[in-house]
């Protein structure tokens, strides 16, 4: 659905103009792509979230809340396995090489989904090893927007 408004009168070339435009689009579709002559938009797209589970678990844990995640916001996620009992440095560590790339995980999950930053999403001591790799005093991990504890 595309709704217009024209001024009544003429904008001079170079001013802004005053048009309202409405696009109402199905967020829960991989990609959508809307090409207009005459507008550019420039729509922010949700960041993928990264589950971290809490001790003595696994990524499995999050199976069901993931397919909610997609079903009901249409958010793409990746549920990571971290050492059950390992340290939260050793754990944080190792998110930063999921995330990042390394060359046991490869090119990281920032590029597989082609984005700079992750919302994160933790449970327990997931959320301790999380912040231990956001933190300039474990890992210094930038690549998270909000952390979810």
């Amino acid at each position: 659905m595309c709704q217009r408004d024209i001024p009544s009168r003429a904008s001079k070339p170079g001013s802004k103009g005053k048009n309202v435009f409405t696009l109402k689009a199905d967020l829960k579709q991989e990609e959508w792509i809307t090409e207009m002559t005459w507008l550019a938009v420039i729509i922010p797209a949700p960041l993928p979230v990264v589950l971290v589970h809490g001790i003595l678990s696994s990524g499995s844990t999050w199976k069901s809340f993931q397919k909610d995640l997609s079903r009901i916001l249409g958010l793409p996620s990746y549920a990571v396995d971290l050492g059950k009992t390992k340290s939260c440095y050793s754990n944080g560590r190792k998110l930063q090489e999921i995330l990042e790339g390394s060359a046991e995980y490869g090119d990281g999950l920032c590029k597989k989904f082609g984005v700079e930053k992750f919302n994160a999403i933790a449970h327990s001591k997931g959320g301790l090893d999380t912040r231990c790799y956001s933190s300039p005093a474990g890992c210094g991990g930038e690549k998270l927007k909000y952390i979810l504890q």
